[in-house]
């Protein structure tokens, strides 16, 4: 399974001229949302998720995921 940040980054900012955010900056909000505890973790958990190895997805990271990008599972992972 592989979620592309990525590309959800580059769709938010093409979305949202104003209120643009980069990866760094969303691995801050998963901290601030309880989904992982530290940035380093959150960075290493995008980059696990995008070389496409990850086997499963987080239950806490999907859900975040879903509503601060307003997209549902089949948007997100890609298998």
């Amino acid at each position: 399974m592989k979620i592309d940040f990525k590309a959800l980054v580059v769709d938010w900012n093409i979305q949202n001229p104003l209120r643009k955010i980069t990866q760094r900056s969303l691995a801050e909000e998963m901290v601030r949302a309880g989904v992982l505890r530290t940035i380093d973790s959150a960075v290493n958990m995008m980059q696990y998720h995008s070389s496409g190895k990850a086997k499963s997805v987080d239950y806490e990271m999907l859900m975040f995921l879903e509503e601060r990008f307003d997209k549902p599972f089949d948007k997100i992972v890609q298998r």
